[in-house]
């Protein structure tokens, strides 16, 4: 999920919304629930309910990762 789904996603933002704020680009990988495939994100548009508590745990790590190795704030904004 991680390689396969993240990183294309996390790319294609990048050249279109380049000004995105991290947190924000983080919310909209927050699985949700799916009428056709259960539950799934922009990302991964299917995923298990265990699948997508280890998502969450690994899109609250990087929020957190992120707010903590960039202190002056805006510059993890502008990475993304």
């Amino acid at each position: 999920m991680l390689g396969p789904a993240f990183f294309p996603d996390l790319h294609q933002t990048a050249l279109t919304s380049p000004a995105i704020p991290w947190s924000e680009y983080l919310d909209g990988l927050r699985p949700t629930p799916n009428p056709s495939t259960g539950l799934g994100d922009r990302a991964e548009p299917s995923m298990s309910a265990s699948q997508a508590q280890q998502w969450n745990g690994f899109l609250t790590a990087l929020d957190l990762v992120g707010r903590l190795s960039f202190p002056t704030g805006s510059s993890a904004s502008k990475l993304v």
